[in-house]
């Protein structure tokens, strides 16, 4: 045992045995102290790749509804400004009457869209926003999920309804609408499909229907702010579509950073570990000191090796602390421009 040779070299007052006793004891402390971070950390960076991996899922989620609600909305637009241009020329082109009035119908519709922020929110609330090491993009995370989404949410152009909506749906006779209903208009799936259906048959009084709704202005006037909302919807998910996107691509070439370290951490610690075989070292106490410090100090692939591991190890370290810094900085200020 280590101690009882400590002991026994005391008592012989072999100070430089006792040295270098000493010098083993806090070697095999410091070893297994950084056995230990070392789980640690890549237990932590198994935490960091799942939850980039569930946020990469929400962000795809987001695309695939927002492209569908972005769609819509574009059909929405493109259906009021028809019925806009016959309430301010008088004009169908070649559109008959129930062509003009299903477009007043069609341009009431209203699809909200909410971004998924579950995973987000998740890490946020958790206080845990830090197993996302890269402050670059903790930054472009928390202005999607807090700035953008706060910017599309309540009354803004992903969530609202309109007024119109209601006033269109409320002058419209009620066999007309009903028929709308049947046929006119399909939900199925999480998907809104307007369609280009016939006219109800046996209607009448199309045209007088018609010329009510494109005379009375407080409708014309909804309309018309509808449909420039309805635009803007458009704009914005382009934008948003194209955001989303970025952060995928950055949390892919993330996770390959940290598979790409995984594996040069692995081939660090196996290089040192053949080259401790390879001269012989041996973790037994009983090995004698001087035994020790010639394999170190002799043998050149060892030092090479623990050289390798310990700055690599190193500088990893290093830059997980200057990652966090800015990091803690850019959120402070995200958290102080919300207030």
């Amino acid at each position: 045992m280590i101690l009882r040779r400590v002991i026994a070299h005391f008592r012989k007052q072999e100070w430089t045995a006792i040295a270098l006793d000493f010098l083993i004891v806090v070697a095999g402390i410091l070893l297994a102290f950084q056995i230990t971070e070392w789980s640690e950390e890549r237990a932590e960076r198994k935490r960091s790749q799942e939850y980039l991996s569930r946020i990469r899922a929400d962000l795809m989620a987001d695309m695939t509804e927002l492209q569908r609600h972005r769609e819509l909305w574009g059909q929405v637009a493109e259906e009021g400004y028809a019925a806009i241009e016959y309430a301010e020329t008088g004009d169908r082109d070649d559109a008959t009457e129930w062509e003009v009035l299903r477009s007043f119908l069609h341009a009431s519709q209203a699809w909200q869209f909410t971004f998924i922020d579950a995973t987000y929110s998740e890490l946020r609330s958790a206080g845990e926003l830090g197993l996302i090491p890269d402050a670059d993009l903790r930054s472009a995370l928390a202005d999607y999920y807090v700035l953008v989404a706060a910017r599309r949410g309540g009354s803004g152009p992903y969530h609202l309804l309109p007024d119109y909506r209601e006033w269109v749906r409320g002058r419209m006779r009620s066999d007309v609408l009903r028929y709308y209903w049947q046929a006119c208009f399909e939900q199925a799936a999480g998907v809104q499909i307007l369609v280009e259906c016939p006219p109800p048959e046996g209607a009448t009084d199309l045209e007088k229907l018609l010329e009510e709704l494109a005379a009375d202005q407080a409708i014309i006037d909804a309309l018309r702010y509808w449909i420039d909302t309805m635009s803007q919807a458009v704009e914005l998910a382009g934008f948003d579509l194209g955001r989303a996107q970025l952060l995928i691509d950055r949390m892919d070439a993330k996770v390959d950073l940290v598979n790409n370290f995984e594996t040069r951490l692995i081939s660090t610690r196996e290089k040192l570990f053949h080259a401790q075989i390879a001269a012989g070292f041996s973790f037994e106490d009983t090995t004698p000191p001087g035994r020790i410090i010639r394999l170190v100090r002799n043998d050149d692939a060892l030092m090479a090796a623990t050289k390798d591991y310990w700055s690599f190890t190193d500088a990893h370290r290093g830059l997980l602390a200057d990652a966090a810094q800015r990091a803690d900085a850019l959120l402070a200020q995200v958290e102080k421009e919300r207030n």
